[in-house]
């Protein structure tokens, strides 16, 4: 199972959760391989070997992201053969306790009378957490400097360490951080509320609009054989039926969610046209 993410993250935990099931499943051993970043990792599922024997956990960032902002990267959709989704997990921007950013009309209210003095990290370019503060700047005019990092865990780092002012990562692996009172939570992208951040506001409450989230999905390459392909579709379907599995996919802090394969193939057309349009309002290239 190839991880098109780095290890720590929501990715490479949703990877190892369903690696585990499918093991159990299948009566062989599926080991996760972690490729970083996303791109990387997706280009590796589409050169893989047809036969069923390499898988890849792949997030949106690298399908639908990349597909919408024209991005020239060595593989196209249907070079995967969709699995199915397995889970989704909320972005949340953070500041560090010791700062005065205590809401977003602070960091806003700030940055506008001091354009590109705060900066701000994310999983890179068309990261979810990238779209999410971007709405934010666009919604209030104001100018805060992009630094893209690998993934949540190393954004989350920097943070924690004072070289960014703001971070802008998945809830699942910056919870810990929270509950712990290293990090403030500001926003979350969510439609609504969560129930574990109840004062905490969603970003289409404070800018407007809401920001798109990550998903995680199973793919193959394509041209695995159709017989193969079932067999993995009817393994994930049953483990995603395991309450065993949905409640280690919560506990790693994602929200299971199963897609079938042709329900991921309608969302992934879906977002395309969504991210394209979020893409040009926010102006990111």
């Amino acid at each position: 199972m190839i991880v098109a993410a780095p290890p720590g993250g929501p990715g490479d935990s949703a990877a190892r959760v369903v690696a585990r099931a499918l093991s159990d499943l299948l009566g062989q051993q599926v080991v996760t391989e972690n490729r970083a970043a996303s791109q990387v990792g997706a280009g590796a599922v589409a050169r893989a070997a047809p036969d069923g024997y390499t898988l890849g956990t792949i997030g949106n960032q690298a399908l639908t992201v990349t597909m919408a902002f024209g991005v020239d990267v060595p593989y196209k959709l249907e070079d995967f053969i969709p699995i199915g989704i397995v889970a989704f997990d909320i972005t949340v921007i953070t500041s560090r306790p010791d700062s005065p950013w205590k809401s977003i009309k602070d960091v806003t209210d700030y940055a506008r009378q001091n354009p590109h003095k705060l900066s701000y990290g994310a999983s890179g370019i068309g990261s979810m957490g990238q779209m999410a503060m971007e709405v934010v700047k666009l919604a209030f005019g104001a100018e805060i400097t992009f630094i893209p990092y690998g993934g949540t865990a190393p954004t989350n780092t920097a943070l924690l360490g004072g070289h960014i002012d703001l971070g802008s990562a998945g809830l699942g692996a910056t919870m810990p951080f929270i509950k712990s009172g290293r990090l403030r939570a500001l926003a979350v992208t969510s439609a609504e509320r969560m129930p574990v951040l109840p004062d905490v506001p969603t970003v289409g409450e404070v800018a407007g609009r809401p920001s798109p989230n990550l998903w995680h999905g199973v793919f193959a390459p394509a041209r695995t054989p159709a017989a193969i392909v079932d067999r993995l579709t009817k393994a994930l379907e049953q483990a995603m039926k395991d309450p065993n599995t949905t409640a280690r996919l919560e506990q790693a802090g994602l929200i299971a969610d199963y897609r079938n394969p042709e329900a991921t193939r309608g969302l992934m057309a879906a977002e395309i046209k969504v991210m394209a349009e979020l893409a040009r309002s926010v102006k990111l290239k």
